[in-house]
């Protein structure tokens, strides 16, 4: 009697396993993506063989946020470096291939502990927002980087800076009224102005129209001139009606986005 009663438990039990086998075997067939995205064609139908672990059924892609990676030389590092001690968190703009301005905001997220030995870059990586899923996953854009926080900076329109051999110069009029060329030590592009990191004073004033017929030592005749702001939409030098050598304005203080 008693050998019967093991038998009969020995079958129960093996009657279980075999219930919970199946139940696994069946939830195996439920697949469940490990992250949220944007799924790509499905590569199997219903009915087809697979493999566990080899059959690629589609990919999904991560899309907000979207991760941006680029290279940055060693030289744009230690600078970077110096001046913001590798802050995480810091500020990145974006464009893409058919825009003028940056206008993807993001943050920086991830720099790499190491330099490549053979390019001398090291690999970092910004966070971008893309709540509308209008950036795709292997876009390729530029990044714009803050290498220090926003601070006032002088503003020239790009138009008014001229090339003198291995200086770029801008034309400035004095208290006499006489042209005189200035070297200056150039920044980033924001829109169509040029940042002037030096050579200039807020009371310089620069001549922003008729470049070309600037000559130094020639005394001229001031009427002001406009610099806008970036991102207006009003031109950088108001219409004049005097000749365009006489032209001159202060050079405008802006923030250094």
């Amino acid at each position: 009697m008693a050998g019967l009663v093991f038998f009969v438990v020995s079958a129960v039990a093996a009657g279980r396993a075999a219930v919970r086998a199946r139940q696994l075997d069946t939830g195996f067939t439920r697949v469940t993506a490990p992250i949220s995205g944007q799924v790509s064609e499905r590569r199997i139908d219903r009915g087809n063989a697979v493999t566990a672990d080899q059959t690629v059924l589609t990919t999904i892609v991560s899309t907000n946020p979207l991760h941006f990676s680029f290279d940055a030389s060693e030289a744009l590092l230690l600078r970077y470096e110096r001046e913001n001690g590798a802050r995480l968190g810091a500020p990145v703009r974006i464009r893409l291939q058919d825009e003028a301005q940056y206008v993807h905001p993001g943050r920086l997220d991830f720099v790499d502990n190491s330099l490549s030995a053979g390019a001398g870059t090291v690999r970092a990586r910004a966070a971008v927002p893309n709540p509308d899923g209008f950036l795709k996953a292997g876009m390729v854009g530029r990044l714009r980087l803050a290498a220090s926080p926003a601070h006032p900076a002088m503003h020239v329109p790009d138009t008014a800076i001229v090339t003198d051999a291995a200086r770029r110069v801008v034309y400035v009029v004095d208290k006499n009224g006489t042209v005189t060329m200035r070297p200056v030590q150039l920044g980033p592009l924001t829109g169509s102005l040029r940042v002037v990191r030096s050579g200039l004073s807020p009371q310089d004033q620069v001549i922003i129209g008729g470049i070309q017929r600037a000559m130094p030592g020639q005394k001229v005749k001031v009427r002001k001139g406009k610099i806008m702001p970036p991102g207006s939409s009003e031109p950088d030098v108001a219409p004049l009606q005097v000749a365009p050598a006489s032209t001159a304005t202060p050079a405008g203080q802006a923030s250094n986005g």
